[in-house]
């Protein structure tokens, strides 16, 4: 596998808006694709993912059209063959993630909700949740496992027990979650069966 960790900008950053972010997971995506040949990708196994804001660029990559940087090659295709996302913010619905995107309403955070957005075609996803996560409640993202079956795709969602977000980050769940991510792309016919 070759894995790239790429940089965005944040919207705590002055001045920086949610637009911005999801234009700097597209351009980074186009990025990649452009230069597979030269890295060794496999560009029909180019997958994408991330942890919870990251994630939800990872799933906006697969869901969200348009919000393009005015000089990248809008030719180059952002959607990843497959997704793998850890507690990712997939449902922006709410005041208060509203208010944190420096956003008027509900309605124009919509606009950047992975879950507003779903369509035929969603690639295979896997995604790794905990199950007490307060930051972003694993009921959305179960809803959103969901609304991709429902419209034929695959979507399958692990929940940790007594795991909060960001869980994946520290032993022993950071070796769980890598092991149930191999198996998915095993199954995927990616990678030999671990």
């Amino acid at each position: 596998m070759v894995a790239l960790s790429v940089q965005y900008r944040l919207t705590s950053q002055p001045g920086v808006t949610i637009a911005d972010c999801v234009r700097d997971a597209r351009s980074a995506f186009r990025w990649v694709r452009s230069h597979a040949g030269e890295l060794g990708i496999d560009q029909a196994r180019l997958a994408a993912g991330g942890g919870s804001a990251g994630g939800h660029l990872a799933a906006a990559l697969a869901t969200l059209e348009g919000l393009d940087d005015p000089t990248d090659d809008v030719s180059v295709s952002v959607k990843p063959a497959a997704l793998v996302l850890f507690n990712p913010a997939l449902q922006l619905d709410s005041p208060r993630a509203a208010e944190a995107a420096a956003l008027p309403d509900v309605a124009a955070l919509r606009a950047f909700s992975p879950f507003q957005h779903v369509k035929p075609g969603h690639p295979p996803t896997l995604i790794l949740h905990g199950e007490d996560d307060t930051t972003v409640p694993i009921a959305g993202t179960r809803e959103y496992a969901m609304r991709v079956t429902e419209l034929g795709g695959r979507c399958e969602v692990v929940g940790y027990e007594g795991q909060v977000h960001a869980f994946f980050n520290k032993s022993p769940y950071v070796e769980r979650t890598h092991e149930r991510m191999e198996l998915f792309l095993a199954e995927l016919g990616w990678i030999p069966k671990p």
